[in-house]
């Protein structure tokens, strides 16, 4: 394998300097009277032609077949007007002198040196050692009498020496070549990676901020459609709870009943459609509170004893001894596990029951494996549709979305949910016998939460100046209706503006602030509200948010914006009042 480097082994700078400075050392070393031929015109025109030569080959030479040709002849010609120059001075010489011994050294250097510098080319360096030193040795066999067989066996066995080495050098210098050939190599595709990589690294970060909007578009679109899915169901079941309240018919009250149930029945979409756009997106926090399970299940026991009956079912529920009684979790989350569960059990059971077991299992000190089974007799699920209706959008039987109604999203909440609280789901079911849908939760034991206001004789706050921030008409008409029924004064004002104007007139004990209104928002009328209050040395007034968005975000906006609590739409009468009646409790002694 041969390898040419432009200006290294054969146009070197340092060869050419080398050379240059042999031959003035060699002519300084000539006595007078000797023969100099190699320093006649004739010698120095060869010499500088070739070591021009040399240096403009050094400059301008590249890997061209014509320029590595011309390299060569060149670095065969330094060898020969050395060997050469030897043989002139022998043959014109009477006798051998100094010069002639200086000259055999120079060649023997100048060997050494040439076998070492043109090592990268095995053949370029054998023909240059045999340019160089046959015919040194030729001229000396011929022209240096006794002496003649010495220096030119010397000069044999150095051919012979540089020639065996000169291959080993070779191979070195090949090895290196091949080796920074491969560096490069590496150096050049780890370049091409590096500058592929930053190419990636901008795409994806393109792509990232693509997706960042898209999810930011996406929450701000679920925002919007709550709040405006929210108002008008604010309306429905605001006025249907009114009606139901005044109205004394039986007949028309339970069609009243039937509106209130469809209306409760879509907020329960639109926030199962949440929950699962917040899990989805990773923004659902799970919230851990000290509570009694036993209450909770009791709770929930009576939420689903009256639906039970309307079909005929029988609903029942069963705690375990070892359950602890305050656990250490998700009050919410599990409600909304066990609710979507039973809630199923009884939508897809005509005959029979519903049965709730809760048991638990001692993972480690203070730390209990809870598992939730609801068992019920209905239709049952097959083994293929078990493995798909924890899916989203899913559930076992597209007929059964048409007879029984749901989006198939609970199951997939639930799922999730389940996971959020360091458990699992699963069913085990027959088609045609009944399902067993089971949860389980990890949990701590919890505390005994002796700071819970149970003052059911207290009597229910009434007579309030209410201020009611409010835009949407029909949310007016029945958060004033509400107010009214339970014994308060209320004024309204359109919007945030508004708002401010009455404030500053009136004195209110309470104000109820929509978030979203024209002119100015809840939260920018509540911040000017308490600078009012603070610049005038005024107690606090307070404020509870009217939002659509139940976002934990927002909800902390609320708070920070100086509210003391917020109520979700749809508002429910109950909760608006309760809210109310919290606020306005006396402290505890």
């Amino acid at each position: 394998m041969r390898t040419y480097q432009k200006g290294f082994e054969q146009n070197s700078l340092v060869t050419i300097v080398t050379f240059i400075m042999l031959y003035v050392l060699a002519y300084f070393s000539s006595e007078e009277g000797e023969s100099k031929l190699m320093f006649e015109w004739p010698s120095i025109l060869i010499f500088s032609t070739i070591i021009f030569s040399r240096f403009l080959m050094y400059l301008f030479a590249e890997e061209k077949k014509t320029h590595i040709v011309i390299s060569h002849i060149l670095v065969y010609s330094t060898a020969l007007f050395w060997s050469a120059s030897y043989g002139l001075e022998l043959i014109y010489s009477e006798y051998f002198t100094d010069q002639h011994m200086l000259l055999i050294i120079f060649i023997m250097g100048i060997g050494a040196a040439g076998a070492l510098s043109l090592s990268k080319d095995n053949k370029l360096t054998i023909g240059f050692l045999f340019s160089l030193l046959v015919p040194a040795a030729i001229f000396s066999y011929l022209y240096l009498h006794r002496l003649n067989i010495f220096i030119g066996v010397a000069f044999t066995m150095y051919l012979a020496y540089l020639v065996i080495y000169a291959k080993k050098y070779y191979l070195i210098a090949q090895e290196s070549i091949l080796a920074k050939k491969e560096i490069q190599a590496q150096k050049t595709e780890l370049e091409k990676n590096h500058f592929a990589l930053q190419f990636q690294n901008k795409r994806l970060e393109r792509t990232l901020d693509k997706a960042k909007s898209a999810d930011k578009a996406k929450s701000l679109f679920l925002a919007n459609m709550s709040h405006e899915i929210r108002t008008p169901l604010n309306g429905i079941i605001g006025m249907a709870h009114i009606i139901h309240q005044e109205e004394k018919e039986e007949k028309l009250r339970e069609k009243i009943s039937i509106i209130q149930f469809s209306a409760e029945t879509l907020v329960d979409l639109v926030n199962d459609i949440l929950d699962f756009s917040k899990i989805e997106a990773g923004k659902l926090e799970i919230d851990l509170v000290h509570f009694n399970l036993y209450e909770l299940i009791k709770n929930i026991s009576s939420l689903f004893d009256l639906k039970a009956k309307e079909k005929n079912l029988k609903f029942e529920y069963h705690i375990d001894k070892n359950v602890p009684e305050y656990i250490l979790s998700d009050q919410i989350r599990i409600k909304q596990i066990i609710i979507n569960l039973i809630n199923n059990a009884i939508k897809f059971t005509n005959k029979g029951g519903v049965h709730l077991l809760v048991k638990a299992s001692l993972q480690e000190k203070a730390m209990y494996k809870l598992k939730f089974t609801i068992s019920d007799t209905g239709i049952g699920i097959s083994e293929k549709n078990q493995e798909e209706i924890f899916s989203s959008f899913t559930q076992s039987d597209a007929s059964f979305t048409r007879k029984f109604g749901g989006t198939g999203l609970g199951l997939a909440i639930s799922k999730k949910l389940a996971r959020l609280l360091k458990g699992e789901i699963g069913v085990e079911s027959e088609l045609g016998k009944g399902s067993d849908f089971w949860f389980t939760i990890v949990a701590k034991v919890g505390e005994k939460n002796d700071n819970i206001d149970l003052r059911a004789d207290v009597p229910l706050i009434r007579d309030l100046s209410i201020l009611l921030a409010e835009d949407n008409k029909v949310n007016v008409i029945v958060a004033k209706q509400i107010i009214i029924n339970a014994g308060h004064k209320v004024l309204v004002a359109n919007n945030g503006l508004e708002a401010i104007e009455l404030f500053k007139k009136e004195k209110f004990d309470l104000i109820l602030m929509d978030i979203m209104m024209p002119e100015m928002d809840g939260l920018t009328a509540s911040g000017l509200i308490r600078m009012l209050e603070k610049d005038n040395n005024i107690k606090p007034t307070p404020i509870i948010a009217l939002t659509a968005n139940v976002v934990k975000e927002d909800q902390e906006k609320y708070l920070a914006a100086g509210m003391n609590d917020f109520i979700s739409k749809p508002i429910h009468p109950k909760v608006l009042l309760e809210k109310i009646q919290h606020i306005f409790l006396p402290p505890i002694e």
